[in-house]
């Protein structure tokens, strides 16, 4: 990467309407990766103490899944190193592999033998989470093959029919494989990127009118796939029809009030829940941290949020709308799926399946959070400066 040359600026006070010279820094960079430096190291100190238990009981070290979940964020940050010198322009047609890969893994994840809660399983082994890797594969076919409003107008409507209905197969898939909350954020995500690109709202409200269709019409086909919804929706008349694991998720939030129990008392004893270091970790947190100590990780992922949509605003306004659109596509990629995992374990959002970034146990989804995080690092480098092209 270039050296930063000339004045920096704090990007918590960039001025969007200032002037910016041309060989102005910023400090964006730097505090994006303290933030997930932080996220992840606080998520690694919250998965042992919610999974260490659960590995002991299994037979396992204590220190399991600790490790392995170490172990994956440190692979996927080298080829995050790795992937920092490769030229950008490769870096945007990365849909090329993700795309085809992504769909065939959906597929392969339809048959009962390999799959187990949304991954793809192959010899018993979590290959990758396929509604995750759906999701990467979407941002990446948004921003470096749907075409932005002016390249529309120059005729390429087949391109953008094109990804959209790609984009669209991967949603139905994800719907079958992952379940609706994918479907929902691979949707939200993508429509996000089309406004970067100035595509006309009519046409984008015509694909939220496409996507809602769709999802009524499998949904009505087979109304199993709103059995998880179903069961995280309060009240419901039938109180067996909740989900055990939630209410006590439920119940363990409710302990840790504004302070918490401490750290390393997450673990519920007499009442364990399941996948406790998986997709109710946020459970366990709020329990050790209280209120008090969430209040931090909310606030470190709107920061993510924050530099993200700036350095999309950047890539806007010197006319690079592809890699704008990644950018933004990658920070929303983060951040819903983080405050839907949240909201889902509080009970306020009935969109089960989401695991929490950089703190719920699963090796390929820590690998893709890590990896879109380390891609969104040097997005928000390159917007920073004047010549995307030196960076």
């Amino acid at each position: 990467m270039p050296k930063l040359t000339g004045n920096s600026y704090d990007d918590m006070s960039y001025k969007v309407s200032g002037t910016e010279s041309d060989g102005s820094g910023s400090l964006s960079p730097f505090t994006f990766l303290c933030i997930v430096l932080i996220l992840a190291f606080f998520g690694l100190i919250v998965l042992y103490s919610a999974s260490f238990q659960t590995a002991i009981e299994r037979g396992l070290p204590h220190y399991y899944y600790f490790v392995r979940q170490l172990v994956s964020a440190g692979c996927a940050l080298v080829v995050g190193v790795l992937i920092s010198i490769i030229p950008m322009e490769y870096i945007r047609k990365g849909y090329v592999i993700l795309v085809p890969v992504s769909i065939i893994a959906l597929a392969v994840s339809l048959f009962p033998q390999f799959s187990g809660s949304g991954h793809l399983m192959i010899g018993g082994y979590d290959v990758v989470h396929t509604g995750s890797l759906a999701l990467f594969a979407s941002v990446f076919l948004a921003s470096g093959y749907i075409p932005d409003s002016d390249a529309l107008g120059g005729g390429r409507i087949r391109d953008f029919i094109i990804s959209t209905f790609a984009v669209m197969v991967m949603m139905v898939l994800s719907l079958f494989s992952a379940g609706l909350s994918w479907y929902v954020i691979i949707g939200i995500t993508v429509l996000s990127m089309l406004r970067i690109k100035k595509i006309h709202y009519g046409v984008i409200l015509v694909s939220v009118a496409a996507m809602i269709a769709a999802a009524a019409v499998f949904v009505s086909l087979f109304p199993e796939l709103l059995r998880p919804v179903t069961e995280s929706m309060m009240p419901v008349s039938d109180g067996s029809l909740y989900s055990q694991s939630l209410l006590l998720a439920q119940h363990a939030i409710q302990q840790g009030g504004i302070a918490g129990v401490g750290l390393g008392k997450g673990y519920m004893v007499q009442c364990r829940i399941n996948d406790q270091e998986g997709l109710y970790i946020f459970a366990s947190l709020v329990r050790e941290m209280g209120f008090s100590g969430v209040l931090f990780i909310v606030i470190f992922f709107l920061l993510v949020l924050v530099l993200g949509m700036r350095a999309a605003g950047r890539g806007v306004r010197k006319g690079d709308e592809q890699t704008a659109a990644l950018a933004e596509g990658l920070t929303m990629m983060i951040v819903l799926k983080a405050f839907m995992n949240m909201l889902y374990v509080s009970g306020v959002l009935p969109l089960p399946g989401i695991l929490l970034p950089f703190f719920s146990y699963s090796i390929s989804e820590e690998a893709l959070n890590v990896l879109a995080a380390s891609i969104l690092y040097r997005l928000i480098f390159i917007m920073g400066r004047r010549d995307n092209a030196k960076a």
